[in-house]
């Protein structure tokens, strides 16, 4: 069985692909993209073309379900600091949630039953998820954490970790025991 997640953050949206099979679970692929690059502009403030966005949004995950055709997909509930900004992420997470459902379950994973999941502690910190999932998939040297010349996060990958630990939960959502 494979799980496609979708982790939507203010400037990048990752997404992981993981499959489920009787020797446990194995990394197909992940990566991030721009979101803000497909509207035309840098700043959500500045009024962002939404539907440009979500034909960008919807090009992807067509093209991810396509390439990988999964069973189950997993997007994180969005949410965010300003009221604006968690309404907007929350109807994208649930159009892209909505997309998925013609193809396979879909779930809406919350971010702390994602820490929950991965990382066996639903506060879990960002770096703790990245690391569990590093672990998850210790067999696989694909899959590492990128980082720059001055050590810190190349951009998207929060966002790309946060999409595989999408990805594993939702099979947890469909029932399915996994043994992390």
């Amino acid at each position: 069985m494979i799980s496609l997640g979708y982790d939507l953050a203010t400037h990048w949206c990752g997404w992981g692909v993981v499959e489920h099979t009787e020797d446990g679970l194995r990394y197909l692929g992940s990566g991030s993209f721009e979101l803000l690059e497909a509207s035309g502009t840098t700043s959500w403030k500045k009024d962002p073309d939404v539907i440009k966005i979500l034909r960008f949004l919807h090009g992807h995950a067509r093209d991810h379900i396509e390439m990988y055709r999964p069973q189950l997909i997993g997007v994180e509930v969005a949410f965010g600091w300003d009221k604006y900004l968690a309404m907007f992420f929350a109807r994208i997470s649930t159009v892209i949630a909505l997309v998925g459902s013609f193809y396979g379950d879909a779930f809406l994973v919350h971010p702390s039953t994602l820490k929950l999941a991965v990382a066996g502690n639903g506060k879990a910190t960002k770096t703790q998820v990245q690391e569990s999932i590093c672990k998850i998939f210790k067999d696989n040297p694909n899959l590492k954490i990128e980082r720059n010349t001055k050590g810190n996060l190349v951009e998207g990958e929060e966002d790309r970790f946060d999409a595989l630990g999408c990805a594993i939960t939702a099979f947890q959502y469909k029932g399915v025991k996994l043994d992390l």
